[in-house]
């Protein structure tokens, strides 16, 4: 026969005071690579420079997108890539002048800035300014 043996409710608290301080230890300096800035890998327009200011690979960011002619702001955040986060605006705001598919804001807004021009990516970029606030 097998007997049971009792804990006591101070051992059951000091191992998990001994369990958090192995955690914490084994944790000190360690950061996901998911949410690691990368360097750019923008293909540049002629003039060498990132549209996004060398922060196209930055996860979980704020960002202020202006509207280089109406001088609007858009200002949101996303924990994807930031370029990513863009590219994702930039397909929207297509949808929207080509089919007529509704979505936000931001659709709305930059998406009358292109009902007489292609609403390429590449002119959705010139047409804002990006930058990365936190």
């Amino acid at each position: 026969m097998v007997e049971s043996v009792h804990v006591s409710p101070q051992i059951h608290k000091l191992r998990e005071i001994f369990q958090g301080d192995l955690s914490r230890k084994l944790n000190v300096s360690l950061t996901s690579q998911n949410f690691e800035p990368l360097p750019c890998n923008c293909r540049t327009s002629g003039d060498g420079t990132c549209g996004y200011n060398n922060m196209s690979r930055n996860s979980t960011v704020v960002h202020k997108v202006k509207c280089n002619s109406t001088g609007k702001v858009h200002i949101g955040n996303t924990q994807q890539k930031f370029k990513t986060r863009m590219q994702q605006h930039f397909n929207e705001v297509q949808k929207l002048v080509k089919l007529g598919e509704k979505s936000d804001s931001y659709t709305k807004h930059f998406a009358t800035q292109f009902y007489d021009t292609n609403p390429s990516p590449t002119n959705q970029r010139g047409g804002i300014t990006c930058i990365v606030i936190w």
